[in-house]
């Protein structure tokens, strides 16, 4: 009998035991992971997904995502809604925002709120508001108050304002900018904020597409009201080359814009002290032999061959290291660029290519950094698939060895801490 006590405290110390250290390894996971969100358009599947295994998507998803592997869980539903393919996120990281694109014909052309659960990762539906426009494609909240989401409208042209609630939900629109010009036909794209902070205003660059210039200006830290630059009302890309999407790099005396022309497949960049703006030129996203060429490069995807067709989509900084990552649409590719913001003279840093890398897919619609700036994430929004890489020391990326998920047109990403 004492021998089946002996034993039976053994085993329960052992269980006792291995239960703490599940908690431990629980609780440090809990510390050091995320939630990934994932936007998608909710189209019917093509057949490449279909053949893939992918399944038609209905909104928001998430996944857990580990930073020191850089993988993604299962991806999840998490909020039905049309078409999310944008994010945007508080900065406590407590409500997430997403344009319902959906059917501008049926009036689903809204901005979405959603209150984040830390600990599920689910979303709780807080509101919506119509755009007012067509398409709206991209949003942003400002880094600063936390109390301005602006939109664009891709289809109208225009950019749209709105007050943010302290409870996360969106309040009144406070402005609507619109610059059409004669022989144009606007389509707005992004909403960046700058990283310098001022006194009474938030200033913001609003790319046009269609016109061919980002248009510089503030928003009002009261009233919300838009107000042009008087010193610098827009920069310029070449005519015909449709800037898309900004990021800003801080530095001593002023900041770089540097953006990637969607139609011209190229990335430019201006550095502004505040009264003026200087280019810092423009380079290619795509190597010279891509252009105008066909290729019988075989897809990972299906094998299938295509015409080359380019357009960039995405742009990421990342200053630890001074690289911009461009995404090419067409060439399927990952351009990284040495970028020396703050090594070079203020004003003076240029764009010098570093790397091609392909995304192992069709259409990569989004790239994103992970929190800890260690994986780049890359949504082939065409084939479905989501492929992770690893930023080595110098900036240049090489692909993981993670788990491939694919669902049905992946097109955004927003993490979280859990």
């Amino acid at each position: 009998m004492k021998n089946i006590l002996l034993a039976l405290s053994v085993l329960l110390g052992i269980f006792s035991g291995s239960l703490i250290i599940q908690a431990q390894e629980n609780q440090t996971m809990k510390k050091n992971a995320y939630w990934c969100y994932i936007g998608t358009y909710t189209n019917d599947l093509n057949e490449e997904m279909q053949s893939l295994g992918a399944k038609k998507t209905e909104g928001i998803m998430v996944a857990s995502y580990d930073p020191d592997s850089g993988s993604l869980g299962m991806p999840r539903l998490v909020a039905k809604i049309s078409n999310p393919t944008y994010f945007a996120i508080s900065a406590d990281e407590k409500f997430l925002y997403a344009v319902e694109e959906g059917s501008p014909d049926k009036g689903t052309a809204n901005v979405a709120a959603y209150r984040i659960d830390p600990q599920t990762g689910d979303l709780a539906f807080l509101n919506k508001k119509e755009t007012g426009g067509r398409a709206p494609c991209h949003l942003s909240v400002d880094p600063f108050l936390g109390k301005y989401l602006g939109a664009a409208n891709y289809g109208g042209g225009d950019f749209v304002f709105y007050r943010l609630n302290e409870d996360g939900s969106i309040g009144e629109q406070t402005d609507r900018i619109q610059k059409k010009e004669e022989g144009k036909d606007p389509r707005g794209h992004s909403v960046v904020w700058s990283s310098i902070p001022s006194d009474d205003a938030l200033k913001v660059y609003l790319a046009d597409l269609g016109s061919d210039k980002i248009h510089v200006g503030s928003i009002d830290k009261k009233s919300g009201k838009f107000t042009a630059d008087p010193h610098v009302p827009f920069l310029a890309a070449p005519d015909g080359e449709g800037p898309r999407h900004s990021v800003v790099c801080p530095v001593k005396g002023g900041e770089y814009v540097v953006f990637n022309n969607e139609l011209g497949s190229t990335v430019q960049a201006f550095f502004l002290d505040g009264s003026s703006a200087k280019s810092c030129g423009s380079v290619s996203s795509v190597p010279k032999e891509f252009l105008g060429k066909t290729t019988c490069r075989k897809n990972l995807v299906d094998g299938e061959k295509y015409t080359l067709y380019n357009s960039t989509a995405e742009i990421v900084f990342l200053p630890k290291s001074e690289k911009i990552y461009v995404s090419n649409r067409g060439h399927d590719s990952i351009a990284v660029y040495d970028f020396p913001s703050r090594t070079a003279e203020p004003g003076k840093a240029a764009l010098t290519i570093r790397q091609f890398i392909p995304t192992e897919g069709k259409m990569p619609r989004f790239i994103g950094l992970d929190p800890e700036c260690r994986f780049m994430i890359a949504c082939n929004q065409s084939s479905g698939s989501v492929f992770t890489y690893r930023i080595e020391e110098d900036g240049s990326l090489v692909k993981t060895k993670n788990p491939v998920w694919c669902i049905g047109w992946p097109v955004a990403l927003q993490f979280v801490k859990r």
